[in-house]
């Protein structure tokens, strides 16, 4: 064990760093324009509305809250059944989507100040209404814009990504979150770093529980290929890159 990384580790999660921060030097103390709370991707890619956020309700299965809390566990065995239209927009809009009516762009999870650094990504295997590839949700018109149709080798790849976890591959979505830093660090500068791995944190929970109220299976990915993953999505590794993976499936019944 490498003593002295773990002590470099142990200091990053602490929160020191507000109390020598200038905070007079942020970008947004000095008057520099609010980053877009979305990435603006070119015009002319193909765009999939998903199901309207009224009409969700018949994917969730379950209502009671603490049954679902209950039941939540990390399951990676899937059967390779599509999930349907309904479910993957039910997922996408728990985990990343806007609350209704759209007010202050507020989620469905916690994010430091509403700066809303992480991008969600979908590489749908396996879906009813939508074909595979690599897509983007947009939260704010609760759509799907494909990123690439390139579906041969799909869940090869997703696999390679995720450091040869199969089900990353097995899943009928897995999904991908990126953290877009200078969000964050326009505001709080590089006390931002630690706020957005729990905001993506936060994020997957949702996941999780959405996916659980479904009878679906969630397993969570901290470990990655970095190069492969960001590849994966379209990101330059830079200013946007992957942070967090997770698949979702449909999962045997006492799976």
């Amino acid at each position: 064990m490498d003593k002295e990384k773990c002590l470099t580790g142990r200091e990053f999660m602490k929160d020191y760093a507000r109390e020598i921060v200038d905070w007079t030097q942020t970008d947004q103390a000095k008057g520099v324009e609010l980053p877009p709370p979305e990435v603006r991707i070119p015009k002319g890619l193909t765009r999939y509305f998903l199901e309207p956020y009224e009409d969700l309700s018949d994917a969730f299965q379950m209502s009671d809250i603490r049954q679902v809390i209950e039941l939540r566990r990390t399951r990676r065995k899937y059967t390779g059944e599509k999930l349907t239209f309904s479910q993957l927009s039910g997922l996408l809009w728990a985990t990343a989507g806007y609350r209704q009516p759209v007010k202050k762009q507020l989620r469905h999870t916690p994010s430091a100040g509403n700066r809303q650094a992480i991008e969600t990504y979908a590489i749908v295997m396996d879906s009813d209404d939508i074909p595979p590839g690599v897509y983007r949700y947009v939260p704010s018109q609760h759509a799907l814009d494909l990123i690439s149709d390139n579906a041969d080798d799909l869940r090869e790849r997703a696999v390679a990504a995720a450091r040869d976890q199969v089900w990353a591959g097995t899943s009928g979505v897995t999904f991908v979150f990126a953290a877009v830093p200078y969000r964050t660090e326009w505001r709080y500068d590089y006390t931002a770093h630690r706020v957005i791995l729990m905001d993506v944190g936060h994020m997957c929970q949702n996941l999780y529980l959405a996916a659980t109220s479904m009878g679906l299976g969630a397993c969570a990915m901290a470990a990655y290929d970095q190069d492969l993953a960001d590849h994966l999505i379209g990101v330059d590794g830079v200013d946007q890159f992957t942070v967090y993976m997770c698949s979702v499936g449909v999962v045997e019944d006492d799976e």
